[in-house]
Protein backbone atom coordinates (compact mmCIF):
# COMPACT_ATOMS: atom_id res chain seq x y z
CA UNK A 1 0.00 0.00 0.00
CA UNK A 2 1.51 3.31 -1.06
CA UNK A 3 0.59 6.13 1.26
CA UNK A 4 0.51 9.67 -0.03
CA UNK A 5 0.25 12.83 1.98
CA UNK A 6 -1.00 16.36 1.50
CA UNK A 7 1.72 18.78 0.48
CA UNK A 8 2.60 21.35 3.16
CA UNK A 9 3.53 24.85 2.04
CA UNK A 10 7.06 25.88 2.93
CA UNK A 11 7.88 28.69 5.31
CA UNK A 12 11.51 29.75 5.45
CA UNK A 13 12.84 32.92 7.01
CA UNK A 14 15.67 34.37 4.97
CA UNK A 15 18.44 35.91 7.03
CA UNK A 16 21.07 38.45 6.09
CA UNK A 17 23.72 35.92 7.12
CA UNK A 18 22.85 33.09 4.74
CA UNK A 19 19.56 33.52 2.92
CA UNK A 20 19.39 29.81 2.10
CA UNK A 21 16.96 27.08 3.02
CA UNK A 22 17.42 23.33 2.81
CA UNK A 23 16.19 22.00 -0.54
CA UNK A 24 14.27 18.82 0.32
CA UNK A 25 14.50 17.43 -3.21
CA UNK A 26 17.05 14.62 -2.90
CA UNK A 27 20.09 14.46 -5.14
CA UNK A 28 22.60 11.61 -5.08
CA UNK A 29 26.27 11.02 -4.41
CA UNK A 30 27.90 7.80 -5.64
CA UNK A 31 30.02 5.82 -3.22
CA UNK A 32 32.20 3.08 -4.68
CA UNK A 33 33.49 0.25 -2.50
CA UNK A 34 35.53 -2.29 -4.43
CA UNK A 35 33.35 -3.31 -7.36
CA UNK A 36 30.13 -2.15 -5.67
CA UNK A 37 28.53 1.28 -6.00
CA UNK A 38 25.55 2.83 -4.24
CA UNK A 39 23.65 6.11 -4.46
CA UNK A 40 23.40 8.05 -1.21
CA UNK A 41 20.79 10.84 -1.10
CA UNK A 42 21.99 14.31 -0.22
CA UNK A 43 20.33 17.68 0.26
CA UNK A 44 21.57 21.18 -0.51
CA UNK A 45 21.48 24.34 1.61
CA UNK A 46 23.35 27.04 -0.26
CA UNK A 47 26.89 25.72 -0.75
CA UNK A 48 26.52 23.04 1.93
CA UNK A 49 25.55 19.45 1.14
CA UNK A 50 24.06 17.08 3.72
CA UNK A 51 24.04 13.32 3.11
CA UNK A 52 21.80 10.72 4.72
CA UNK A 53 23.23 7.22 5.06
CA UNK A 54 20.39 4.78 4.42
CA UNK A 55 20.01 1.42 6.17
CA UNK A 56 19.99 -1.70 4.02
CA UNK A 57 16.74 -2.02 2.10
CA UNK A 58 15.82 1.70 2.23
CA UNK A 59 15.64 3.77 -0.96
CA UNK A 60 14.87 7.44 -1.66
CA UNK A 61 12.85 9.14 -4.39
CA UNK A 62 11.64 12.65 -5.22
CA UNK A 63 8.05 13.88 -5.20
CA UNK A 64 7.14 17.53 -5.81
CA UNK A 65 9.80 19.18 -3.68
CA UNK A 66 9.99 16.54 -0.98
CA UNK A 67 11.88 13.34 -0.29
CA UNK A 68 10.07 10.02 0.08
CA UNK A 69 11.78 6.97 1.56
CA UNK A 70 10.63 3.42 0.89
CA UNK A 71 11.41 0.37 3.02
CA UNK A 72 11.95 -3.14 1.72
CA UNK A 73 11.11 -4.81 5.04
CA UNK A 74 8.40 -2.44 6.31
CA UNK A 75 5.08 -1.66 4.64
CA UNK A 76 5.18 2.09 4.95
CA UNK A 77 6.86 5.32 3.89
CA UNK A 78 8.72 8.26 5.34
CA UNK A 79 8.10 11.68 3.78
CA UNK A 80 10.42 14.63 4.43
CA UNK A 81 8.76 17.87 3.43
CA UNK A 82 8.54 21.60 4.24
CA UNK A 83 6.64 22.59 7.37
CA UNK A 84 3.90 25.24 7.40
CA UNK A 85 5.39 26.54 10.67
CA UNK A 86 8.49 28.58 11.52
CA UNK A 87 11.24 27.67 14.01
CA UNK A 88 10.09 30.45 16.32
CA UNK A 89 6.60 28.90 16.63
CA UNK A 90 7.12 27.30 20.05
CA UNK A 91 6.27 23.71 20.97
CA UNK A 92 4.16 24.88 23.91
CA UNK A 93 1.31 27.19 24.84
CA UNK A 94 -1.30 28.19 22.24
CA UNK A 95 1.03 27.35 19.35
CA UNK A 96 1.05 23.69 20.38
CA UNK A 97 -2.67 23.42 19.64
CA UNK A 98 -2.00 24.72 16.12
CA UNK A 99 0.58 21.95 15.70
CA UNK A 100 -1.99 19.37 16.84
CA UNK A 101 -4.54 20.57 14.30
CA UNK A 102 -1.98 20.56 11.52
CA UNK A 103 -0.88 17.03 12.44
CA UNK A 104 -4.35 15.64 11.78
CA UNK A 105 -4.33 17.09 8.26
CA UNK A 106 -1.60 14.66 7.25
CA UNK A 107 -3.78 11.60 7.81
CA UNK A 108 -4.66 10.00 4.44
CA UNK A 109 -8.06 10.76 2.96
CA UNK A 110 -10.60 8.08 3.80
CA UNK A 111 -9.01 7.10 7.12
CA UNK A 112 -11.33 6.68 10.12
CA UNK A 113 -11.07 6.46 13.92
CA UNK A 114 -8.37 9.14 13.93
CA UNK A 115 -6.81 10.09 17.26
CA UNK A 116 -3.54 11.44 18.64
CA UNK A 117 -2.05 8.72 20.85
CA UNK A 118 1.19 10.32 22.05
CA UNK A 119 3.23 13.52 22.07
CA UNK A 120 6.98 13.55 22.63
CA UNK A 121 9.15 16.67 22.91
CA UNK A 122 12.60 16.47 21.32
CA UNK A 123 12.57 12.89 19.99
CA UNK A 124 15.48 13.82 17.68
CA UNK A 125 18.29 15.55 19.53
CA UNK A 126 21.01 14.99 16.94
CA UNK A 127 23.01 17.91 15.52
CA UNK A 128 21.53 20.46 17.94
CA UNK A 129 18.03 20.04 16.49
CA UNK A 130 14.86 20.69 18.48
CA UNK A 131 11.68 18.87 17.56
CA UNK A 132 8.23 17.71 18.63
CA UNK A 133 6.53 14.47 17.62
CA UNK A 134 2.88 13.45 17.49
CA UNK A 135 1.83 9.83 17.01
CA UNK A 136 -1.56 9.41 15.36
CA UNK A 137 -3.67 6.25 15.08
CA UNK A 138 -6.05 5.72 12.16
CA UNK A 139 -7.75 2.94 10.29
CA UNK A 140 -8.66 1.93 6.78
CA UNK A 141 -11.02 -0.99 6.13
CA UNK A 142 -9.55 -4.05 7.79
CA UNK A 143 -6.26 -2.42 8.87
CA UNK A 144 -4.90 -0.23 11.67
CA UNK A 145 -2.00 2.19 11.19
CA UNK A 146 0.19 4.47 13.27
CA UNK A 147 1.70 7.65 11.91
CA UNK A 148 4.33 9.88 13.45
CA UNK A 149 4.46 13.54 12.52
CA UNK A 150 7.68 15.23 13.66
CA UNK A 151 8.14 18.99 13.40
CA UNK A 152 11.91 19.49 13.32
CA UNK A 153 13.69 22.82 13.61
CA UNK A 154 16.47 22.17 11.13
CA UNK A 155 17.96 25.63 11.54
CA UNK A 156 17.09 29.07 12.87
CA UNK A 157 15.49 29.77 9.48
CA UNK A 158 13.66 26.57 8.63
CA UNK A 159 11.42 23.91 10.10
CA UNK A 160 10.83 20.63 8.24
CA UNK A 161 8.36 17.76 8.61
CA UNK A 162 9.02 14.04 8.95
CA UNK A 163 5.91 11.91 8.41
CA UNK A 164 6.28 8.16 8.88
CA UNK A 165 3.40 5.69 8.57
CA UNK A 166 3.19 1.93 8.92
CA UNK A 167 0.78 -0.79 10.08
CA UNK A 168 0.60 -1.01 13.86
CA UNK A 169 2.63 -4.23 14.02
CA UNK A 170 5.45 -2.72 11.92
CA UNK A 171 5.51 0.80 13.33
CA UNK A 172 8.23 0.21 15.98
CA UNK A 173 10.58 -1.09 13.29
CA UNK A 174 9.77 1.91 11.10
CA UNK A 175 10.55 4.35 13.93
CA UNK A 176 13.84 2.60 14.64
CA UNK A 177 14.86 2.98 10.99
CA UNK A 178 13.90 6.66 10.94
CA UNK A 179 15.97 7.25 14.08
CA UNK A 180 18.94 5.51 12.47
CA UNK A 181 18.59 7.55 9.29
CA UNK A 182 18.37 10.92 11.01
CA UNK A 183 21.26 10.05 13.29
CA UNK A 184 23.39 9.32 10.21
CA UNK A 185 22.74 12.77 8.70
CA UNK A 186 26.11 14.37 7.95
CA UNK A 187 27.84 17.10 5.97
CA UNK A 188 29.43 15.82 2.76
CA UNK A 189 33.19 16.12 2.69
CA UNK A 190 34.80 18.22 -0.06
CA UNK A 191 35.75 16.01 -3.00
CA UNK A 192 33.10 13.34 -2.49
CA UNK A 193 31.95 12.49 -6.04
CA UNK A 194 28.61 13.77 -7.26
CA UNK A 195 26.47 12.05 -9.84
CA UNK A 196 23.49 13.20 -11.84
CA UNK A 197 20.28 12.20 -9.99
CA UNK A 198 18.82 8.97 -11.39
CA UNK A 199 15.67 9.33 -13.52
CA UNK A 200 12.33 9.49 -11.70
Amino acid sequence: MKLRFLFACTTCLFSSVSGYCLDLTPRFVTRITGTQSENIPYFVEGDTRFAMELPLGVTASRDEGEAVFHFRDVEGTLAMKPSPFKPDDPFNGPALEAYRKATLKFVPLGATDISIKAEVPNPLTFHGWTSYRFTVAWQVPGRSFLQSVTFLNFSARQQILLIASAPVDQFARMEALVLEMMGAWRTLRPGESITVPPPL
